[in-house]
């Protein structure tokens, strides 16, 4: 048995081939997995109830990790932003600005915060959603800024002409 702990989305991300292709290739493993956020998948490993984990980076100090993947983040901005006219945004851009983004356990807002504390910078004004489909709504609705990633940016369910999806100049989203 194997007790993998996932950051949430990681396992969408991989798709759901990857554990089907896994366990046709190794059908004596048995694999339990367990998603959560990112702070909580980390303890998962350190606490000893999972084998080994698929965490989002960077890893904390006490886990040996291997990068796996790595992009940059997007950010969804309404067309009727002045940013929308921006090819990249960077931490400076976001400074009064209103962004929605997965909560304070997720390495994309911390990562976030602390890019913004390295630069001098005052962070942007934060709206914490864990649900993808709200953060773009938000930015749907003018109220901000969306966090988001390429592989949920190219979904069909996320194509709007009101929205444009520009990458980050200095953050960026991967696992290991």
């Amino acid at each position: 048995d194997i007790r993998l702990a996932c950051s949430l989305g990681t396992p969408g991300f991989l798709g759901p081939s990857f554990v089907e292709g896994y366990k046709e290739a190794h059908p004596n493993v048995t694999i339990h997995i367990t998603e959560a956020h990112d702070t909580f998948c980390e303890a998962l490993v350190t606490e000893g109830t999972h084998d080994l984990a698929l965490v989002v980076l960077p890893a904390a100090s006490e886990l040996e990790a291997r990068t796996l993947y790595t992009t940059t983040v997007l950010w969804w901005v309404h067309k009727s932003n002045p940013l929308a006219n921006k090819q990249t945004l960077s931490v400076e851009d976001l400074v009064n600005t209103t962004v929605a983004i997965p909560g304070d356990e997720f390495k994309c807002n911390q990562n976030l915060v602390k890019r913004a504390e390295q630069q001098g910078v005052t962070p942007p004004s934060i709206v914490r959603y864990s649900e993808i489909f709200w953060i773009y709504e938000f930015a749907l609705q003018k109220k901000g800024i969306g966090f988001s990633l390429p592989h949920l940016a190219a979904l069909d369910v996320f194509q709007s002409e009101d929205l444009v999806a520009i990458p980050s100049a200095d953050l960026t989203w991967g696992f290991g």
